[in-house]
């Protein structure tokens, strides 16, 4: 812990140093904003810049008569800017001196045209205040030439990226990306991030993006989705644009992609490719499930899917990175606007992804009181998967207040598993206690189609709205695996039984989804809206599970094992709410009522399977927008979950014998409260923003498992209600310029603490989960030569459990990073990498450190269109995929075999000037 104080007191030493060392004489600069008429103007932005590099450097807002005082400001030469809402943009030079300044009065000329938006900059600072919208112009942030979108938001303020692309914009997900205000691929942001050129970007715009229905009615529903629009560029509407690049390294590394993009006024074309054995995707980890096809059918049979691992079978760990990875991905985008009321948004994705894994894991176990194990296992799978994927979107508006929105997708997957393992468990004390070696192959496909169909329309002049909406889905799924398996028993060091499974399992299932919605609003004026809902959702299921043992080279089928089930969820529900917005605060309370029913047959069970459920679901949700960049927002909500058919079924299945599952036809439904409390500042002014929530949850009838372990560790897991679980996740991050040191500082902190319940051997084991992270990054403003960042990391994870205290952990890992680029004139460019990790000792017994270093040189020529770069990736070869889990079954450390050192040599050609040369912006925050 002595690192994690240091690393807060230089926080706290960057953070107050500004104040030591301006210890020189300020002063005041004063003066008034009139309009021609020589009225003064209440509420003029009024901002002092350098004039060296338009870093802005105090900023105030005209009160009453239009005076306004910029204070304690260093003596020097500004330039000084005032800008109003219909009114030119003034701009002067001012020199502060040993006394207060004032600079009189300033006239405003009225412009012909009024915007309706605050223009805080026109060519210095780098953003628009747009309402409800920060609105950043990309030319004035530094970007490398043939840099990506996703390299851009990284050099935004309030915007971060993650190392597998995931965007957060004001401490929260953004869950769309837009190109010129229309859909890029469906609904992967990442697809548009990773794909497009920065330099074709004009501005980016984050937002909050309402309902259709809010957007329908024109009140707020406190329904938001964190939304980015990327505006592009005059000259990217003209002609091609995108680039076009290919790389060849040594151990026979290869990587190749293509962007050609063609918009207009009313039309967008996109053409994407990849194919590279370099472990790059282009996508997101939820599209590599999705065309994972039919993998969902293997859980439960004689291998699992593990996202991150634990439990014991194949993993695709916690990043794509891991394993060895070979990717064919392309996709057609087309866009076009038919007219003013007719609009289509189109897309089709292919993806293939080979991975190979090679890996091992250890694991400790908590079984009850004073009882524990240790699973150490090795094992190497191949997964090879292909996915097509169709997207639709059409929009007719009938007449004014009147429209219809098609949607509709449809995919297709084939997937193919080759799995091998060992897999060891010992008690507590080392002593061996059972083996499995395994074999699992199998090859599913799945097909699924979905379409959906809103209706809108405003029903007469005084508010009243109808929205209907209704949405068919449609999924099928078939899959087949072979599964050998030789399962030992010990005792004192001495095999005293085997268990062997020689097995073909096939899964066949469909599933059917129907849902009709309709809302009835009415407006009665001054933001005050009631609304009227009702709904109606039907899932029906069908799946045949066939488990044939193989016997004398023939398939037998094992009636025990084999189980087939029909079911049909339906919901009833209906509700109301009243929801009042004025300026600047939106509240809302409403509740509904739900029915919840299932009715399910099983092969083999003359009773059927018939449940029913009400619940009464309440909801809360307020926010207020304190000014401008400053906001607070408050939910309360409900949920249940019913549980599945698998955990109703009281069958046994045991194709993994040391884990057996017997459903519980007496399980409850969980009911769900959840809280959320949410801070916003941004000052578009000083570049400072500070974003923080606090989630908690509370779940009564929580389905959670009983296990029952033997004196051989066979384990048999049941589903039973429990109450008291509980979880709590917060977050607070702080980002500023730091400007005599010329530096920005960012500081993060993130925490989870939950409560869950679980039944060993008949007692009630509470086990409580701490994660909280802490991480500091420090970089540098003026990015015109070079453009450097630091960071440190601390990941501290603590887990106890009540019936086993013996088995608590903590530990700590750390990560440490850091990333330059050097501008050697347009010609030349040099820039490397470090991601410094360093893995705790506490569980694997070593400390075990992974270095990543990366470094590159590029050449440019014909003005920065054409690069040539020599890249080298893990050059110290020390590439290894580590992934920690703790759970409220066991801690674990699993590693994977990864891509290791490589050298590549790649041409990027760029398909057109647009946007100029890439490169440099100016001093920003």
């Amino acid at each position: 812990m002595t690192s994690i104080r240091v690393a807060v007191f230089l926080a706290a030493l960057f953070l107050f140093l500004p104040g030591i060392v301006l210890g020189q004489s300020r002063h005041d600069v004063t003066g008034v904003v009139a309009d021609s008429a020589d009225v003064g103007l209440q509420g003029a932005t009024v901002v002092l810049l350098a004039p060296s590099d338009s870093a802005l450097v105090k900023f105030a807002i005209s009160g009453k008569d239009g005076v306004f005082a910029l204070k304690r400001v260093d003596p020097g030469p500004y330039v000084l800017q005032v800008t109003f809402v219909g009114f030119e943009t003034w701009s002067g030079n001012v020199e502060v001196g040993s006394e207060d300044l004032d600079v009189g009065r300033i006239a405003l000329s009225e412009r012909v045209s009024e915007l309706d938006e605050l223009v805080v900059t026109s060519e210095h600072i780098p953003i628009i205040v747009r309402s409800d919208t920060l609105d950043y112009n990309a030319n004035a942030f530094a970007t490398r030439p043939n840099a990506t979108v996703e390299d851009l938001l990284r050099q935004l303020p309030g915007v971060e990226v993650d190392s597998d692309g995931a965007i957060k914009a004001q401490g929260e997900d953004v869950q769309k990306v837009l190109v010129d205000g229309k859909e890029f691929f469906g609904n992967d942001p990442k697809i548009a991030t990773r794909n497009l050129p920065a330099n074709a970007v004009d501005r980016v715009q984050v937002y909050d993006d309402r309902s259709d229905r809010a957007e329908f009615t024109g009140v707020d529903d406190g329904e938001r989705e964190k939304t980015i629009n990327l505006a592009l560029k005059e000259d990217a509407k003209k002609g091609y644009f995108g680039n076009v690049s290919g790389g060849i390294g040594d151990a026979e590394r290869y990587d190749s992609r293509v962007s050609v993009n063609r918009f207009s006024g009313d039309t967008q074309f996109s053409l994407l490719g990849n194919l590279n054995n370099v472990n790059e995707q282009g996508f997101s980890v939820g599209d590599y499930i999705s065309f994972m096809g039919g993998m969902g059918a293997f859980m439960g049979g004689g291998a699992r899917f593990v996202v991150g691992g634990g439990g014991g079978g194949p993993s695709i760990g916690t990043s794509l990175s891991d394993g060895f990875s070979e990717t064919l991905s392309g996709g057609l985008n087309f866009n076009h606007d038919f007219s003013d009321r007719t609009s289509l948004r189109s897309s089709y994705f292919i993806n293939s992804l080979e991975n190979q894994q090679n890996r091992t894991l250890n694991q400790e176990q908590v079984l009850g009181t004073g009882r524990s194990s240790v699973v150490d296992e090795a094992g190497n799978q191949l997964n090879d998967n292909w996915n097509h994927r169709v997207n639709v979107n059409l929009f007719h508006e009938l007449a004014d207040g009147h429209d219809l929105r098609l949607r509709a997708d449809a995919t297709s997957s084939h997937s193919v598993l080759d799995n091998n393992r060992f897999r060891q468990t010992a008690d507590g004390s080392d002593v061996l206690q059972n083996s499995n070696t395994s074999t699992y192959g199998s090859t599913g496909d799945q097909l699924g189609a979905s379409v959906g169909l809103t209706y809108r329309k405003r029903l007469n002049d005084n508010g009243l709205s109808l929205v209907a909406e209704s949405r068919m889905n449609v999924r099928d799924n078939d899959t087949g695996a072979d599964l050998e398996s030789l399962t030992r028993f010990y005792q004192d060091g001495n095999v005293v039984s085997d268990e062997e499974i020689l097995q073909f399992q096939e899964t066949l299932g469909d599933q059917f989804t129907t849902q009709q919605e309709v809302s009835l609003s009415q407006s009665f004026g001054k933001g005050l809206l009631a609304e009227l809902t009702g709904e109606y959702r039907r899932v029906g299921d069908d799946e045949e599970r066939s488990f044939y043992d193989i016997v004398d080279g023939s398939r037998v089928l094992n009636t025990l094992l084999s189980t087939g089930s029909e079911r049909t969820y339906s919901y009833a529900q209906a509700g109301a709410s009243l929801r009042r917005a004025v300026e600047g605060f939106t509240t809302g309370i409403g509740v509904n009522v739900q029915r919840s029913s299932l009715e399910g047959t099983l092969r083999g069970v003359t009773d059927p399977i018939t449940q029913g459920y009400t619940h009464v679901l309440p909801n809360a949700d307020a926010r207020y927008d304190i000014r401008q960049g400053m906001s607070i927002n408050a939910r309360y909500n409900t949920s249940t979950r019913e549980p599945s058919m698998r955990e109703l079924q009281p069958f046994a299945d045991n194709s993994d014998p040391l884990n057996v599952y017997v459903g519980n036809p007496a399980l409850q439904p969980e009911y769900t409260h959840r809280f959320s409390l949410g801070y916003h500042f941004f000052d578009q002014f000083t570049f400072t923003s500070m974003f923080a929530f606090i989630n908690a949850s509370y779940t009564d009838n929580k389905i959670a498992r009983s296990r029952t372990i033997d004196d051989q560790f066979r384990q048999t897991s049941t589903s039973v209600n429990t109450d008291g679980d509980w979880s709590f996740n917060g977050n607070v991050n702080f980002s500023t310029p730091i400007r005599p040191l010329g530096v920005k500082i960012t500081l993060g902190n993130s925490t989870m603490f939950s409560r869950g319940l679980e039944i060993l051997n008949g007692e009630e084991n509470a086990t409580r989960i701490l994660r909280n992270s802490i991480d500091t990054r420090l970089e540098n403003r003026d990015k015109d030569i070079f453009d450097v960042s630091a960071g440190i990391r601390f990941d501290i994870n603590r887990t106890a459990y009540s019936l086993n205290p013996d088995q608590d952990q903590a530990y700590v890992n750390k990560t440490i990073t850091g990333r330059g680029t050097l501008y050697l004139g347009k010609a030349w460019q040099v820039a490397s990498e470090l991601n410094y990790r360093i893995y705790s000792k506490e569980i694997s017994g070593s400390q075990t450190n992974v270095p990543l270093w990366e470094a590159s040189i590029s050449r440019f020529f014909m003005d920065e269109r054409l690069e040539l770069q020599l890249s080298g990736k893990d050059l110290l070869n020390r590439n290894v995929g580590v992934n920690f889990t703790n759970t409220s079954t066991f801690v674990q450390e699993e590693r994977i075999e990864s891509l290791g050192r490589y050298v590549m040599f790649r041409l990027i050609y760029k398909l057109s000037g647009v946007g100029g040369p890439g490169g440099r912006g100016i001093r920003i925050g």
